[in-house]
């Protein structure tokens, strides 16, 4: 009785073994590859109306508020939301810098999600130079 069970289990051991070594080929031999996914990246669009600011899906954004005198308030928010009361605003996403206003007088540096800066961001950022935008830069 024993030499049977013995047997046995070194029978289902082997076919076991066997499966286990045979199943990648067939796999391979008799099933489709499988379809590569393609990553569709959509950017999003924001919709300035007024005093509020929207997208087409849910997406967090740095507002940039500065007043006249080149103080400025930093604001993250959720969209929809509604947009201070400044002179000059600068919104950015995380790929992509938008502004509504012009900037005050004598203000220089570039603006990022971060504030103003007198050195060189990572992109997104907006570069302003006397009062002017000279430069509006993504990140690709």
């Amino acid at each position: 009785m024993f030499d049977q069970v013995v047997d046995y289990l070194a029978a289902s051991f082997v076919i076991l073994i066997a499966l286990a070594l045979t199943m990648p080929i067939l796999a391979s031999t008799f099933l489709p590859p499988p379809k590569p996914r393609e990553v569709e990246r959509t950017e999003p669009k924001l919709i300035f109306q007024g005093s509020t600011v929207s997208s087409d899906r849910v997406l967090r954004i740095w507002i940039v508020s500065f007043d006249e005198d080149g103080s400025y308030n930093i604001f993250e928010e959720t969209t929809p939301t509604k947009l201070p009361q400044s002179s000059f605003l600068a919104v950015f996403t995380g790929r992509k810098a938008f502004y509504v206003g012009n900037p005050p007088q004598g203000l220089e540096g570039y603006i990022s999600r971060k504030g103003l800066s007198e050195e060189k961001p990572n992109p997104p950022y907006i570069y302003v130079k006397n009062g002017k935008i000279v430069e509006v830069r993504n990140r690709d």
